[in-house]
């Protein structure tokens, strides 16, 4: 109650002292955010999660991250929300198909949604994540990092529905192979691509763009196991104002 008109919240690990009533009764109190970050948080369930949505109408950015007790009834009231431009939903192991396909069948959860992430919610399918590019034309970020049931079909869903995204972030994806290539062929407002650990990344994916991009800032492909200095080499010449993450076994420069 001593600050009705508080603007930021955050919190981290709460343990024990912390339910879901007090949180339901802190955000009753507070009409005026319009960001909140909490981090494996266990005691935000559905009902508070019901309650920040309809007392805080005016969260622009919302991050709950490996919070393992929202699900799909919390999700379908975010999904009213009008104003939200950026939600991260890492590590939130009930978040699954129905909790993404509840967000964006809703005009109001995706109207104005511009950065999204859903890392690491490991039950997300190939299918759901294509709605993504269905529903959100104007995103500017996306991260679907470790998602064991991405796949080049994603990629390609993606780089034909959500050509204006500038961050898109697959690393850990042991599926994705030549979808990289579609992806930068059609996206070429991109200029973060994050593909570490993604095995299926092969030379391949950069030899065969057809076209350079002074855009892209950063490439990431440490851990790329398949793709060796040719490829680097390729991306190197496509890319030239990239900074080009790669593990020393992947490097062009020769030794002295």
């Amino acid at each position: 109650r001593g600050c009705p008109k508080l603007k930021v919240f955050g919190a981290s690990a709460w343990g024990e002292g912390a339910t879901a009533y007090g949180l339901g009764m802190l955000f009753s109190f507070l009409n005026f955010l319009e960001c909140l970050e909490l981090h494996n948080c266990e005691a935000l369930d559905n009902w508070a999660l019901t309650r920040l949505a309809e007392r805080c109408p005016k969260v622009r950015v919302l991050s709950l991250t490996s919070c393992p007790s929202i699900g799909l009834e919390g999700i379908q009231a975010l999904a009213r929300y009008s104003t939200l431009v950026d939600l991260d939903l890492s590590y939130s192991a009930k978040v699954d198909n129905a909790c993404l396909e509840a967000l964006l069948a809703s005009p109001g959860g995706r109207a104005r949604l511009r950065r999204l992430s859903v890392a690491g919610c490991h039950d997300i399918d190939d299918l759901s994540l294509r709605s993504i590019a269905l529903y959100c034309p104007t995103l500017e970020s996306l991260d679907v990092s470790d998602l064991p049931h991405m796949t080049d079909a994603t990629c390609a869903a993606l780089a034909q529905g959500c050509r204006a995204i500038k961050h898109f972030n697959c690393s850990h994806c042991p599926r994705i192979r030549a979808g990289v290539t579609v992806l930068l062929s059609f996206c070429r407002a991109l200029e973060r691509l994050e593909l570490a650990g993604c095995p299926g990344i092969k030379d391949v994916s950069f030899l065969c763009i057809r076209h350079t991009s002074t855009r892209l800032s950063l490439l990431d492909v440490r851990e790329c196991s398949q793709l060796t200095p040719r490829g680097i080499r390729a991306a190197e010449q496509r890319f030239p104002k990239a900074v080009i993450r790669a593990t020393s076994s992947q490097s062009t420069s020769q030794p002295s």
